[in-house]
């Protein structure tokens, strides 16, 4: 059983779950969080609908999802690609580890050794 709102797309398509399906799902109740949107918009609750929506559909850009200005900005940069990054439709286009989420990489990889902590403490304080 899975929340359509927090599924991957390997999870909906029936491919299997993963450790990159745990990073999907994280991200999209990240963007719920942080937007008060989600990241996928269903027509209708079908299984066809949720699957195209899910597997074929791009993910906005979360700060592009905000009204106020404010709370737009402080999303723009690293906070839309930390989420593109790991809501991406191919799950090998996703971070490996939760480790591997950390600002200004631009792609996904680990933290330098010795700045791994320094910038988790950046993206929290957000």
């Amino acid at each position: 059983m899975m929340t359509p709102d927090y599924a991957s797309p390997e999870q909906v398509s029936r491919r299997g779950s993963y450790p990159a399906s745990d990073i999907y799902s994280l991200a999209a109740v990240l963007f719920e969080l942080l937007t008060g949107a989600k990241p996928h918009r269903f027509a209708n609750s079908t299984l066809r609908e949720i699957e195209r929506a899910i597997c074929e559909e791009e993910v906005v850009r979360p700060s592009s999802t905000v009204a106020d200005r404010g709370e737009c900005g402080k999303l723009k940069g690293d906070l839309d690609l930390i989420l593109l990054t790991a809501l991406a439709k191919d799950p090998r286009r996703r971070y490996a580890a939760i480790g591997g989420i950390h600002c200004g990489s631009g792609t996904p990889s680990r933290p330098a050794p010795g700045k791994g902590r320094a910038r988790h403490a950046d993206l929290s304080r957000r």
